[in-house]
């Protein structure tokens, strides 16, 4: 993490990661802990940036992969909400936080590679 004062931003560097599948799931995690973070801490979240040593797609997946980045994009912007009277530590998810107009395409099953 770091701060000017004004702004939360994080860094995240992972050494290896499944490009189809583990970059979004990551960067949404670690937007998810700066925007709490930023919250308690009277901040206001800005930058996630996530860097990776080995991103990697399996063979298996092409298609999917394709059938995705072929998607026209969708510009109703979701958000999330946090109760703002627990921090980070004492959220109960089910409860404490809400994800605000997410408008999902159709979900694609992405093959385990062996």
């Amino acid at each position: 993490f770091s701060s000017d004062g004004e702004y939360l931003d994080i860094l995240v560097t992972a050494r290896s990661n499944d490009a189809a599948v583990g970059i979004s799931l990551d960067v949404f995690r670690y937007s998810m802990l700066a925007i709490k973070m930023a919250q308690d801490t009277g901040l206001k979240p800005r930058f996630v940036q996530f860097s990776s040593a080995n991103n990697h797609v399996y063979e298996i997946n092409r298609q999917d992969i394709i059938a995705i980045i072929s998607r026209e994009p969708k510009l109703d912007v979701p958000w999330i909400e946090f109760n703002p009277d627990k921090d980070l530590f004492s959220l109960d998810p089910e409860i404490d936080i809400e994800l605000k107009n997410y408008k999902p395409h159709p979900a694609v099953k992405f093959d385990i590679a062996k």
